[in-house]
C-alpha cells in the first residue's frame, strides 16, 4: 500500500514537472520565433531602404554620363559606391541592356548579362527588389535593387541601375540574437525545473502525507496525525482530517464504554436470574 502511494506520488510529481517545463519551453521557444520574424524582418526593411536610397542616388549620379556614353565614369562610379558597407556589386545597364559599368569587372563593358535577375532589372520601369539566389556570378546572398534611369523632360528609360546588398552580415547577426536567446532561454528552462521540482514537491509531499494518514485511520490508528504546515487549503484539509480523526477517536471511546457498560449490565441479570 505505501509503495503503491508512492508510487503515485512520483508519477504526480513527474508529470506536474513535466507540464511547467513543456509550458515554459513552449512559450521560450514562441519568443525565440517571434524575436527572430521580427528582427530578420526590421533588418531586411532597413537593407532594402538602404539599397534603394543608394540606387538612387546612383541614378541621379549616372543619368548624364549615360546620355553621353562616358563608360569611363560609369565605371568609376561603380567602384566609389561598392566601398559603402554592405555594398557587394554595383552594375550599371545602358539603355540597351549592356554594362556600362560593373565594380570590379571594367571588362564587362558592352557585355550582356543573361542570368534572370539581370533580365528582370533591365526590364523594370519602376524599383525593383529581388532576392539573389544565383551565385553564378560568384555574389552571395542578398539583395538586389534595380533603379531605371530617367532623364527629366523625357519618358524614356536610358538605363539601369543595379546595387547588390549582401545579407551575410544580416544572417550573421540573426544567428548571434538566436543562440543568445537559446542560452538565455536555456538557463531560464533550467531555473524553471528547479521551481517546478520544488512547486511539485511542495504539492504532492502533504498529499502523500494525507495518503499515509488516511492508511493508518484505516488500520484503527486514531492517534496518528498528518502534521501539516503549508499555509494553504492543503494544511486546511489536514486540519479538518485530524479534527475527523479525533472525532471518529472520541466515537469509538464512547462506543467501547457502552460496551462495557452494557456487559457489566449483562453481567449483572445473569446473576439475578441464577
Amino acid at each position: 500500500m505505501l509503495f503503491s502511494s508512492t508510487h503515485r506520488r512520483l508519477r504526480l510529481q513527474y508529470r506536474l514537472l513535466v507540464w511547467f517545463v513543456l509550458l515554459v519551453a513552449g512559450v521560450i521557444t514562441a519568443v525565440v520565433v517571434l524575436v527572430g520574424v521580427r528582427q530578420r524582418h526590421v533588418t531586411m526593411g532597413l537593407s532594402r531602404e538602404k539599397g534603394v536610397a543608394i540606387g538612387h542616388s546612383l541614378a541621379a549620379a549616372s543619368s548624364s554620363a549615360l546620355l553621353s556614353y562616358n563608360y569611363v565614369a560609369l565605371q568609376q562610379l561603380t567602384e566609389k559606391a561598392v566601398r559603402e558597407d554592405g555594398v557587394q556589386y554595383v552594375i550599371i545597364l545602358d539603355k540597351e541592356g549592356t554594362v556600362a559599368g560593373c565594380s570590379g569587372h571594367p571588362d564587362w563593358q558592352g557585355r550582356r548579362l543573361d542570368d534572370p535577375i539581370n533580365k528582370k532589372a533591365q526590364e523594370a520601369e519602376e524599383t525593383l527588389v529581388q532576392r539573389i539566389t544565383d551565385r553564378s556570378l560568384g555574389y552571395r546572398r542578398g539583395l538586389d535593387i534595380a533603379v531605371p534611369v530617367f532623364v527629366e523632360g523625357s519618358s524614356r528609360k536610358w538605363g539601369v541601375v543595379r546595387v547588390g546588398l549582401s545579407l551575410e552580415a544580416m544572417h550573421a547577426e540573426l544567428a548571434r540574437t538566436r543562440n543568445w536567446l537559446l542560452g538565455f532561454g536555456l538557463a531560464v528552462l533550467l531555473l524553471a525545473g528547479l521551481a517546478a521540482r520544488y512547486l511539485a514537491r511542495r504539492i504532492t509531499n502533504p498529499i502523500h502525507q494525507l495518503v499515509e494518514a488516511t492508511g493508518e485511520l484505516a488500520k484503527g490508528n486514531f492517534d496518528y496525525r498528518a502534521d501539516i504546515h503549508t499555509g494553504d487549503e492543503i494544511e486546511s484539509l489536514s486540519r479538518k482530517f485530524d479534527a475527523m480523526a479525533a472525532e471518529i477517536r472520541r466515537k469509538q471511546a464512547e462506543v467501547e464504554r457502552s460496551n462495557r457498560e452494557l456487559a457489566t449490565l449483562n453481567a449483572n441479570l445473569e446473576e439475578m436470574v441464577k
